[in-house]
């Protein structure tokens, strides 16, 4: 996100995702799942089925690792 800088990637989406990564726990599954709702929402020109594909990967691992994403849905931010 950081690179293509959308209109509606504020300032607020920086600091939750950089809190995020820099936390881990559930913050960090936090910022994961809103970076892959917004992508998944607004579909900019560059996100392709790549990059599609290696966020799902990713939120594999964190379902795995995490013992699943339902335990966590209380403490998760709604897109």
């Amino acid at each position: 996100m950081e690179y293509y800088a959308p209109p509606w990637y504020t300032y607020e989406h920086h600091q939750r995702s950089e809190l995020g990564l820099r936390q881990g726990g559930p913050e960090q599954v936090d910022a994961l799942l809103k970076l892959f709702h917004l992508l998944e929402e607004y579909a900019p020109a560059w996100y392709t089925e790549e990059h599609y594909k290696k966020a799902e990967l990713a939120l594999q691992y964190v379902k795995e690792s995490t013992g699943g994403l339902k335990n966590r849905k209380r403490h998760l931010v709604q897109p």
